[in-house]
Order: C-alpha cells, then structure tokens, then sequence
C-alpha cells in the first residue's frame, strides 16, 4: 500500500506515546505547559513527569493551546511531507482553545483541513486518534477518516479518578466545598467525560474502590461494542503504581497519564477509555506489530 494522502494531526492533550505517534504517522501539536516560571512543551515522558513532580510539590500547573502560527507551521510542514489533505482531531473545545486555533491556522494550511472536535481528552482522545490514522492508512478519503473519527467519539466513554480533589477544585470541576469534603473524608470521585462534558459518576472512599468501580464499568460497556478497544492511562512518573488491570473483548493499550490531564487533574490519575472502533484499526496494529518483529 502506498502512503496515505490523508495526514491525521493532533494534539498533545491525547496521551499517545512516542511510538503509537511514529508507528500510526501521526502528527502532534504540542500544549504548552507552565510551572511556575517555567515554560515547556507537552510532548514526552519528561514533561509528563516534571509536571507530576511540581504538583506532588504543590506547585502551579497551567496549560495553554498552541497559537495559530504555531498550528499553521505544522500544517505547512504537513504539506511538504506530501499530504495532499489533513484531519485534525483535537481536545474538546469546552476545555481548550486549541480548535479554535487551529481554525484560525488552517486559513493558512496550503491544503484542505478537516476538523474533529473530540469532545474528549487524554485516553479518550487517543483512540478517536488512533482510529483516525487506521483509516488513513488503510486509504481513506478526508472525509471518511473524519466521518469514522466522530464515530468512535460518538461511542467513546472515558473515566478517570484522582488521587485528591483539590487540582479538580482549583480548576473550577468541583465546588470549594465539594473539594473540602473530598479532602476530609478521603472521598474518592469515579468522573466521566462524553461529548464535552465532565461529570462526576460516582463517589467512594478508596483510591482502589474508584479504580474497581472503573474497571467493572468500562468491561460492561465494552461488552456491549462491536469492536471494542481500550486504551488504559497509569499515573505519570510512577513505576510501581501500574494503575488499572483491564480486559476485554479486543486491543488494550496503556499508556501513561499525560502532563495536559495531570495539570488538571493532579498528580496520580488514572483511568480508562474504551470506544468501538473500525475494523482497520485492530488491522492496523497487526501489520505494526509485524512491521516491529521484521
């Protein structure tokens, strides 16, 4: 097969590992990360854990969209590459500017983009991603890889727990009362995000009870998909704390929680999202697993 002429572009908000990007041809934007004084980029293993070594120190932790040059800048590099078109999928807008960029940048893009809001972030926005590219490479027009990316976000569910409410409280996703509460009774939130909306699902007391809670829900819904995939987020940084074990039906991938989710959510998250994907993408991870063994 030759190579596709639909590029697929994201953001780093997806917590897509180095490899996934390079084996499935994706293009990342970085989200810029402050601490402090401190300015970096979203995109690796390194920032992921600076970012969760300033919050366990109870550091400041903000995070900020790529301005539209900066978007456009990649599109044209795009374009070099020999992409006659894009599909940019990207963090929910009701949680970035970084769509609202990107349209901007794309007055710019010597070629046609596509947009896809994910109305997601972090694992789910990986899989909506992933599913994307599999399209793409399986040779796709832009407007099929966009139409099957909205589906898998149409079927996505994503649900995370935190190590402590008072990141959620001081971004605003929880009342300061809510987040005392948390804090005084141990209370452990199991909250889902769909469609671009956050909500809390469930309260319970133990950082493993929430994990439970997740996994037992998220192997249901998987139960019911045709093509089920999972992609599994363990905390940043943390080697002994392998997060979640997850099964189903079809492809799990882990991955760890990026530095954008934990600037939010705090340090610890963790979390699961499962989607139905296209048929191409399990096709997909098959020929690069071969292409890895060769």
């Amino acid at each position: 097969m030759g190579a596709s002429t639909v590029a697929v572009v994201t953001d780093s908000a997806a917590s897509l590992t180095t490899e996934l990007i390079d084996e499935f041809g994706i293009t990342q934007i970085p989200v810029h990360l402050r601490i402090g004084r401190e300015s970096l980029l979203d995109v690796d293993k390194a920032s992921d854990a600076r970012v969760n070594e300033a919050l366990r120190a109870r550091g400041l932790v903000s995070t900020h969209a790529a301005s539209p040059s900066e978007i456009a800048a990649i599109y044209r590099k795009v374009a070099r590459s020999g992409a006659e078109s894009i599909v940019s999928v990207h963090v929910s807008s009701e949680y970035s500017a970084m769509l609202l960029n990107a349209r901007e940048a794309a007055t710019r893009s010597p070629i046609p983009v596509t947009f896809v809001d994910a109305g997601t972030t972090a694992m789910g926005q990986s899989l909506i991603v992933l599913g994307a590219a599999a399209l793409a490479e399986a040779g796709r027009t832009a407007d099929e890889v966009a139409g099957g990316a909205l589906a898998i976000a149409r079927s996505c569910r994503f649900l995370f727990t935190v190590e402590s409410m008072e990141h959620l409280r001081r971004g605003g996703r929880v009342s300061a009362m809510v987040g005392a509460v948390g804090y005084l009774f141990n209370i452990r939130p199991v909250i889902s995000i769909h469609d671009g909306e956050t909500a809390v699902v469930d309260r319970v007391h133990k950082v493993e009870r929430a994990r439970e809670v997740i996994r037992s829900s998220m192997e249901l819904y998987a139960s019911t998909l045709a093509h089920p995939a999972a992609c599994v987020g363990v905390p940043a940084g943390n080697a002994a704390d392998k997060g979640l074990t997850f099964s189903i039906r079809g492809p799990v991938l882990e991955v760890a929680v990026g530095g954008s989710l934990a600037a939010h959510t705090g340090p610890g998250t963790c979390g699961v999202a499962v989607a139905d994907m296209p048929p191409e993408f399990e096709a997909a991870l098959l020929a690069h697993g071969d292409r890895r063994e060769a």
